[in-house]
């Protein structure tokens, strides 16, 4: 990872929304999601 400080990337995705109509999830239901899957995994 030392070698990425300080640089600066594009996180762009306006192109695919548009080509796909896609709108990306919101992050908290994101985040929920993911702490329900974890649980999950730690349940095996």
């Amino acid at each position: 990872m030392l070698p990425f400080i300080g640089n600066t990337f594009n996180g762009d995705v306006s192109e695919t929304m548009k080509t796909f109509n896609w709108k990306p999830m919101p992050l908290k239901k994101t985040v929920l999601d993911t702490a329900k899957s974890v649980e999950e995994a730690m349940r095996k």
